[in-house]
Parts: C-alpha cells; sequence; structure tokens
C-alpha cells in the first residue's frame, strides 16, 4: 500500500476515536524503532454554533454570552509559565468585557477534588493579570444570566494588590 493512503486512513482512524478514552494505537507508517502510542483521553463533545463544550451548563453560560454580545473563546487551551517549565492549561471561558480579560470556569463535581490544583492554576493566570472566577456547574444551569452578571462586576474591580492591603488595625 502507498504511505499517501495509510496516512488518510490514520488521520480517520484518530477523527473516529477522539472520543474513546484512552485507546493505544500505533502508527501504520511508523517503523518498528520509533512507534509511537496515540492516547486519547475521553472528553464530553457538546457541538454548538462551531464551538465545543464540555457540558450542558457550559452550553447555557455559552448562550448567555451570545445573547448578551460579549465576546468569548470556549475551550481556550492556554500555555503558561509553570515552577519548572511551560505547561498548556484548558480554561472553560476566556471572555473578554470592557477592555478586561478574565476566565469563568464552570466547577462540575470533579472540581471537589481538584480544589488544590485548581487553586494553584488560578494563580498563573492571575499572575499575568487575568482574573479567574468560579461557578458551580449547577449555578450555570439553572441562572446563566446571574452568573453573567456576577462575573462582569467581578470582572470590572480591580484586582487587589498585596502591597496596597492595609494591616489590620492594632487592638
Amino acid at each position: 500500500m502507498n504511505t499517501h493512503f495509510l496516512q488518510t486512513i490514520w488521520k480517520a482512524i484518530k477523527h473516529t476515536l477522539h472520543r474513546e478514552d484512552k485507546k493505544h494505537i500505533q502508527s501504520p507508517t511508523a517503523s518498528p524503532i520509533d512507534k509511537k502510542t496515540v492516547t486519547q483521553p475521553k472528553y464530553r463533545e457538546i457541538k454548538w454554533h462551531g464551538l465545543i463544550l464540555r457540558s450542558n451548563s457550559e452550553v447555557k453560560i455559552a448562550k448567555e454570552l451570545d445573547l448578551q454580545g460579549i465576546m468569548f473563546i470556549a475551550g481556550a487551551k492556554i500555555r503558561l509559565n509553570t515552577e519548572r517549565h511551560r505547561q498548556t492549561r484548558e480554561v472553560d471561558f476566556l471572555i473578554h468585557h470592557n477592555g478586561q480579560w478574565g476566565i469563568l470556569e464552570v466547577d462540575g463535581p470533579h472540581h471537589q477534588h481538584s480544589v488544590e490544583a485548581d487553586g494553584w492554576r488560578d494563580k498563573r493566570f492571575e499572575e499575568h493579570g487575568i482574573r479567574v472566577i468560579r461557578f458551580s456547574a449547577d449555578r450555570c444551569y439553572s441562572e446563566p444570566r446571574v452568573v453573567i452578571a456576577e462575573f462582569l462586576t467581578a470582572l470590572a474591580i480591580p484586582p487587589e494588590s498585596p502591597d496596597l492591603q492595609s494591616s489590620p488595625p492594632d487592638v
């Protein structure tokens, strides 16, 4: 078989397996020395107006942002510095409003176990001047308009600088 045909088939297989959980397959054109294993993690995909969202709560937020005419990017993958190296992180919504950038995170039940990791990641974004504001998936689903209003209000408040915070009063 010719190499072009195998590569075309390989691309079709990878696309088909995108939704399956951690499939390990080898490229048909890889030599025995450099065979590569491709891991495809399982992520839920809900397509809406060319965007890929991960939950119905995210769909509700996207619809409300769209209804209000607010510019946003859903599922953005962002490269940032960490203590040891650069990493790629995905955010639910990167939003620009009135000259400010902010990240709106929709926290489902899985976030209960990652509070420390989420806090670490949020701090990395805030070091770059991008505020991260988290809301429960339940609230995003049931009251997306209120969530957006709270997000925009919080985004408009300048972040507190540790240098400007006053000391507690002497008692």
